[in-house]
């Protein structure tokens, strides 16, 4: 008998004791989440760290191996429906089923409540659950089977590339497009980016060379629209300068309404400016934000169709 045999497969608790370290991230937290003493959960996640691990030892905590990462949206799935089959065994009323989106506070704003608005009665007894978290994260999540389905903006070969950082290439999403939104630079009148933005034809798109004359109020270097506008300006991005890095979309614009250089936002949010107090140029069409929809293709399939019918719906009527 192999070592393979010879290993008893896990229960139901200990792939719940799995679940509930990867949610809390040590094996402490995840004893107080699941009621049970600290030792209990050790001997169940025991059975993880034999064989063709999923766990693996760093230092004094329990990390998920690659293996055990790509396994975790199965096994997760694996403990919600056991529950709901076992309420339902004991004719109690199940669980409201959840749809969990992963999403960016711009797109939630201008695009996802409404689809949602329309989506509900479609789907009677659901829960729909919004998270408004950092791009990779979404990413990340979305592989891990934390959310069912995100919208992101970097492109397929970014979103590849982060999962084979990740997961060793063992884990695979569906990516779809979404929509696309040009970008515009909107500064105050009264700054100097304001004084000379307004001095540029609003008839064509500015010249991108031009945003190294003036600090910027700009994403961080990490998201997709840094990304191309460094790969645009090629060997002049080095002339770049950054009054502010960082936040969302509106809190970017707001930083630039501050006099803190000008803004690198969507078209849309854009439009929203008081053309009196602001300037506003818009960028290139090779220069845009891409939106994608990520999911596992295994994840609630009818439901994720439902979403995306009223998600492009949505795009269209932007």
């Amino acid at each position: 008998m192999n070592e393979r045999e010879s290993l008893a497969p896990p229960t139901i608790e200990a792939f719940r004791a799995l679940v509930a370290l990867d949610q809390e991230k040590t094996v402490t937290a995840a004893a107080r989440r699941l009621g049970y003493d600290q030792s209990a959960i050790t001997r169940r996640l025991r059975t993880f760290q034999q064989g063709d691990a999923f766990l693996r030892r760093r230092g004094k905590h329990l990390e998920l191996t690659p293996r055990g990462r790509a396994s975790l949206p199965a096994i997760r799935q694996l403990v919600e429906q056991f529950d709901l089959v076992l309420r339902q065994c004991w004719r109690q009323s199940p669980l409201a089923q959840r749809l969990t989106i992963g999403t960016g506070s711009f797109f939630a704003e201008r695009f996802l409540a409404g689809a949602l608005s329309r989506m509900q009665p479609r789907l009677p007894g659901w829960q729909l659950q919004v998270r408004i978290i950092r791009g990779q994260r979404r990413i990340l999540q979305t592989a891990e089977g934390t959310l069912d389905l995100a919208i992101v903006s970097h492109s397929p070969l970014q979103i590849q590339s982060l999962l084979n950082s990740s997961f060793g290439g063992a884990v695979e999403l569906e990516i779809e497009p979404l929509c696309n939104f040009g970008l515009c630079v909107v500064a105050l009148r009264n700054t100097a980016a304001g004084q000379g933005l307004a001095a540029t034809s609003d008839k064509r798109p500015l010249n991108l060379n031009l945003l190294t004359r003036w600090p910027l109020a700009a994403p961080d270097p990490e998201s997709g629209v840094r990304r191309q506008l460094e790969a645009a300006l090629a060997d002049d991005a080095r002339g770049l300068s950054f009054a502010v890095e960082g936040g969302n979309w509106r809190t970017t614009l707001q930083f630039a309404l501050a006099g803190l250089g000008m803004a690198l936002v969507p078209a849309p949010l854009a439009a929203d400016c008081n053309p009196r107090t602001t300037v506003t140029r818009r960028l290139s069409d090779a220069l845009q934000i891409h939106y994608q929809l990520i999911c596992l293709a295994s994840n609630k399939p009818r439901e994720r169709e439902c979403l995306k019918q009223e998600l492009f719906a949505a795009c269209e009527r932007a």
